[in-house]
Order: C-alpha cells, then sequence, then structure tokens
C-alpha cells in the first residue's frame, strides 16, 4: 500500500468528488479516488459514511479493522487508516508531477524532494531572487501576457514564506548583536509552512507526515533551506569571497 485510506461520515448513499473539498481531503487523491461506503456500526467513528484513497496507489478501500490502524484527523472531520503497524513512508507518496527543487535526507534514510519556491540567479554580476512557484499569467495594460500571483495551489505556501523571509529580515535589521552573531526569531506558522512543502510534492499533510514519523527539527530546518534556495545563495557568496581573495582584498 503506497498510501492512505480516509474515512468521513455521510448519510448520502452516492459519492462525489466534491465530498473532498467538502471534508478537506483533495490534497490526497493524486488520480482518481477510489470509494467504499460504509454502514452505520461498522466504520472508525461508528457512523455511517465513506472511506476514500487514491486509486492508483491503494488497491482496494474495504474496512478491515483487524488488519488496520484508523487514527482520528486532527482539524479534520475525518479518520486516516492504513496497514496495522506499517503506515507507508513519506517518500512513497510523491505525486506524479512534482515541482522541482532539491531531495534532502529524512531519519530514516528515505529522501524526498521539496520545491524551490524562491530561486536566486546570478544577472550582471549581482544575484536576484525569482519566485520559482507556478505563476498565473495576466496581461499588462499594452495587452502582453506576463507572470502574476503564484497559483491558488501554491499560494497559501508562498504567502507563508514570505512572511517567515520578513520576520528573519525584521529580526535581523532590529537585533542588538554583534556582527557576525547568530539571529534568533520566532515564526509561528513555521510547522505549517514546512508541512505545505511538502504537501506540494507529495499526497501528505500534518496527520501522514506525523503518523510516518519522520518529521523533526532538522527536517524542517532543511525543508526552509530549500524553499529559500539558501544552497545557491551560499555557494554565490562563496565564490565571491575567493574571488575578492585571490584579488588582494580581505573577505
Amino acid at each position: 500500500m503506497n498510501g492512505f485510506l480516509y474515512f468521513f461520515d455521510s448519510e448520502k448513499k452516492m459519492f462525489d468528488t466534491t465530498d473532498l473539498d467538502r471534508v478537506g481531503l483533495r490534497y490526497a487523491i493524486d488520480s482518481q479516488p477510489r470509494a467504499q461506503i460504509l454502514r452505520e456500526g461498522a466504520s472508525p467513528s461508528g457512523s455511517a459514511g465513506w472511506i476514500v484513497c487514491d486509486a492508483e496507489a491503494v488497491e482496494s478501500a474495504r474496512y478491515q479493522p483487524d488488519s488496520q490502524t484508523w487514527t482520528q484527523m486532527v482539524g479534520k472531520p475525518g479518520w486516516i487508516g492504513h496497514g496495522k503497524d506499517n503506515p507507508p513512508h513519506l517518500a512513497t507518496l510523491g505525486r506524479s508531477k512534482q515541482l522541482p527543487g532539491q531531495p534532502i535526507t529524512l531519519c530514516d534514510g528515505s529522501r524526498i524532494l521539496v520545491p524551490i519556491a524562491r530561486r536566486w540567479s546570478e544577472h550582471a554580476d549581482r544575484l536576484l531572487w525569482s519566485i520559482a512557484l507556478p505563476q498565473a499569467l495576466r496581461r499588462d495594460d499594452e495587452g502582453r501576457w506576463v507572470p502574476s500571483a503564484v497559483t491558488a495551489r501554491y499560494r497559501n505556501l508562498w504567502q507563508m514564506l514570505t512572511g517567515y523571509i520578513d520576520a528573519a529580515e525584521l529580526a535581523i535589521q532590529t537585533a542588538d548583536a554583534a556582527d557576525g552573531a547568530s539571529v534568533f526569531f520566532a515564526y509561528e506558522p513555521i510547522n505549517e509552512l514546512a508541512i505545505a512543502a511538502i504537501t506540494a510534492n507529495y499526497r501528505a499533510a500534518a496527520d501522514e507526515v506525523e503518523i510516518c514519523g519522520v518529521y523533526d527539527i532538522q527536517m524542517r530546518d532543511n525543508i526552509i533551506a530549500v524553499l529559500k534556495d539558501d544552497a545557491t545563495r551560499e555557494a554565490w557568496v562563496k565564490k565571491k569571497a575567493r574571488d575578492l581573495i585571490a584579488g588582494g582584498g580581505t573577505s
């Protein structure tokens, strides 16, 4: 099984894909949904409803409590299930189409692809950033189609990332610390930011990531570093420092 099962209460006798939006499960279904109706008394919650899963990832949507583990989801009106004591690995939940980025290694040794959201590139001997997430197109005053806002699917990820960057820059500007010293700051939705980055390329949100048991502070830091394309920026700074020293200056 390369996916999770999901159950939500419902009195409807026919499944409708709009139910995925209603119960907040659209992110979990990358292909066609597989659905199985459950009667009252024979479901994870005890109420009538539907089990759904990604048809290409899970072969059956049957409810088998003796061989499955079910957990009530946090913040969603539903339950999440998997093989007893054998949840899927996060790396196996990859979407068929993933945003480009960089791999990071998890604590279990597996690797996932984290998208780059803000990309650095050199122009005229300067390092400039651009939006790397998909953007909608709009027409400018001359009727030309130009990139506009980040598309709705990834807009929340981008907004949280820009909030994180703004908070970091404000902390640096207002810090009472010596040059070169570390500056610490708090960004309340930092975990939501990291999880949103995972959801962009994987059929997983907070519940799935928690069940997989691979989320820790190191993983979170690595995800945010990839989102900001820190590796490109750091490589450019080091190159400039080497060039400066080679020219007789000091870094």
